[in-house]
């Protein structure tokens, strides 16, 4: 509606339109008039609704009332503002007009500082309803759209509007879930969950929460929901009830849930594997260990290699090994040591390990030969080759390969 507001005066007395019309002009509405009830219709159908009307009972041809009837019964006109006017009062007119949707009723004579009065009421109050209109339509709109459930609940714990998944999500209509409960919409357990978590906001102060929830659908499948419930309040600071989002997620904890059980199978694979297990990320800090090689060395997590509990040529060898591996190179064969109390070791370092097309980290591992050889406890696994064997002469078999290490951690 513009700011200018419009008014339609019907009357077949021309003296009486022409005078409100000089009237209503000098206090700034736009005003239009038709002589009789046809002529009425007329208008309306082919010009900018009006945003009041004042309309005369008593005319020749279409009385006042019947064109009352014919507004109020027509979609695109009905939310007009209609004023009846008559020059006979009776209880019987009033009491239709009422009923057909008129908005008031004046009798002629009438004073004139009245009827600007009931008009500029009438006026403002429409104003301020549209106003409510497009805001109710704007929010409507808003609700529709978001991606997820949306409700609004009053105090007392009534819903006063939901949007169209949420009625999805209880098998009912939009229009049957105002006035309802959580009981009347949901299994006794989920409505008393629900309920106790309104009740944290609409008795117990809580501004806003959120939580995982499960909701079983009308198809008995059970959903999990990730909701956010925040407490509505007035200009007062009063609650006056709560607004609701729920946003389906049971992909994702399905997917996490998978997640986490791989997650628990390489974590028992890499303590179980008879060998000292780290990785490296691409900045040269450690971000994993297995349990043999946090036994060991303790927990290096985040450290980098210049802060490793490693000797000077090893830390070097690291750093070599990831900066060809991170440019897309191999390091060569792999190492093998002998420490100073006898045992064998394998320096299998290091292998990428990739994510799509880019470098995650890389991997490095160190396997006590000698002891795998033995049978290890974990997985008894025995060596069906001789090296580690002692010869009939009492010497070991060792391979040509062999670099003597005095420094335990020397390579590792």
């Amino acid at each position: 509606m513009d700011d200018v507001a419009s008014v339609l005066i019907v009357d077949d007395n021309n003296a009486i339109q022409e005078y409100l019309t000089t009237v209503l002009k000098s206090e700034g509405y736009v005003v239009s008039s038709a002589s009789d009830g046809e002529e009425a219709l007329k208008y309306l159908q082919e010009n900018p609704k009006p945003d009041l009307i004042l309309l005369d009972i008593i005319m020749p041809g279409l009385s006042g009332i019947d064109v009352l009837r014919a507004i109020k019964g027509d979609p695109a006109l009905k939310q007009i503002i209609i004023i009846m006017l008559t020059g006979v009062s009776l209880c019987a007119d009033k009491e239709l007009a009422f009923e057909l949707g008129a908005s008031d009723f004046l009798t002629k004579p009438f004073e004139l500082r009245e009827l600007l009065a009931r008009v500029k009421t009438h006026i403002n109050l429409k104003k301020v309803s549209d106003k409510c209109v497009v805001q109710r339509k704007i929010q409507e709109t808003i609700l529709s759209t978001i991606p997820g459930v949306v409700y609004l609940k009053s105090k007392d714990g009534y819903y006063i509007h939901a949007n169209e998944m949420f009625a999805d999500l209880v098998g009912v209509s939009q229009t049957e879930i105002q006035g309802k409960r959580e009981e009347d919409l949901f299994s006794s357990l989920v409505a008393d969950e629900r309920t106790k978590t309104d009740d944290l906001l609409l008795k117990y102060g809580v501004e806003q929460l959120e939580i995982q929830e499960e909701i079983t659908m009308p198809d008995h499948d059970s959903r999990s929901f990730f909701t956010k419930k925040r407490q509505v309040v007035d200009k007062d600071g009063e609650i006056t009830g709560l607004v609701g989002v729920s946003i389906d997620i049971t992909e994702q904890v399905i997917m996490k849930e998978a997640y986490a059980e791989k997650e628990e199978i390489l974590d028992s694979i890499l303590n179980s594997y008879p060998a000292e297990i780290w990785v490296l990320n691409p900045e040269g800090e450690i971000i994993l260990q297995n349990s043999k090689h946090l036994a060991k060395y303790g927990n290096l997590i985040g450290r980098p290699i210049p802060d490793l509990p490693l000797s000077e040529d090893t830390k070097l060898y690291w750093k070599e090994s990831l900066h060809l591996i991170l440019h897309g190179k191999t390091r060569g064969n792999e190492k093998k040591i002998t420490e100073s109390d006898g045992s064998e070791w394998i320096i299998d370092s290091f292998r990428p390990i990739r994510l799509h097309d880019g470098i995650l980290g890389v991997m490095g591992m160190n396997l006590n030969v000698t002891r795998w050889a033995q049978g290890d406890d974990d997985l008894s696994i025995s060596n069906s080759g001789d090296s580690g064997k002692k010869h009939q002469d009492g010497t070991d078999n060792k391979t040509n390969q062999t670099v003597t290490s005095s420094d335990p951690s020397s390579m590792r």
